[in-house]
């Protein structure tokens, strides 16, 4: 069950989503309040029901997914979110002899997993849709994305977000300076912005005949920005001067 402060903030009902004039992209009515923040561990409604009533937004777990039918989950989402956590449970969890290292791919996604705080969402957009679009969700994503807990803490550096968008291309997600514009804003705003093509375009922050941004369907991540994520950002300047804001200047530690 929820606290009552969430279910007095929200209300008893998911609202409609709006949809932008002209446009056929989902909206959230209003920005998530520091008031609807939500413990992620709190029963079975704790994704889906409780971000829907709140942005208009579905959030699923890897035990959702398993389970699509039992957790409310379209057959048509079903597929493309298994899709998703394959990709995660048999690549970004497994080592890879190309990698240069022991260890998985990603070595923080199933402490991620096993903490709960690992989530899944595909946004209600259809049809053909512009950048704009785009930048506008995950920016909105990214308010929710603040408001999950833990924020505080051992496993805070462990939240992470899906964002799948199985119905688009890779040219409909891509920008040269929009892209980039929009990595700025979410390190501003504390969130680390991966774009993951089937492709594998995007750029590798590995070693260069290492592309693990090969997934089934294009998609974003998000996880908090650290001070570790220096390593990753020396490609363009403005991420360099948010880092340096952030965390100060690494050179000098």
């Amino acid at each position: 069950m929820f606290k009552t402060s969430m279910e007095e903030a929200i209300g008893n009902h998911p609202p409609e989503p709006a949809f932008m004039a002209g446009a056929t992209m989902a909206v959230v009515d209003e920005p998530l309040k520091q008031s609807q923040a939500v413990p992620m561990a709190e029963g079975k409604e704790r994704f889906s029901e409780t971000y829907y009533r709140a942005t208009g937004f579905r959030l699923y777990g890897p035990a959702d997914i398993e389970a699509p039918a039992a957790n409310g989950i379209p057959p048509a989402e079903a597929v493309h979110l298994k899709a998703a956590m394959g990709w995660i449970y048999n690549f970004i969890m497994q080592p890879h002899p190309n990698l240069g290292r022991n260890g998985a791919v990603c070595p923080y996604v199933k402490s991620s997993i096993d903490a709960s705080i690992f989530y899944l969402c595909i946004p209600p957009m259809s049809g053909l849709f512009a950048y704009e679009d785009v930048y506008e969700v995950l920016l909105r994503l990214s308010d929710v994305f603040d408001h999950m807990a833990p924020k505080d803490g051992q496993n805070a550096a462990l939240r992470a977000l899906l964002v799948l968008f199985p119905n688009a291309t890779e040219d409909m997600l891509s920008h040269p300076q929009k892209s980039k514009m929009l990595k700025t804003e979410m390190m501003r705003r504390g969130v680390t912005l991966g774009q993951f093509f089937p492709t594998g375009h995007a750029d590798s922050l590995l070693k260069a005949k290492f592309f693990p941004v090969q997934p089934p369907l294009c998609l974003y991540t998000m996880r908090p920005f650290i001070e570790g994520d220096w390593m990753f950002i020396q490609g363009e300047r403005e991420w360099r001067a948010v880092y340096k804001e952030r965390f100060g200047d690494p050179g000098k530690k």
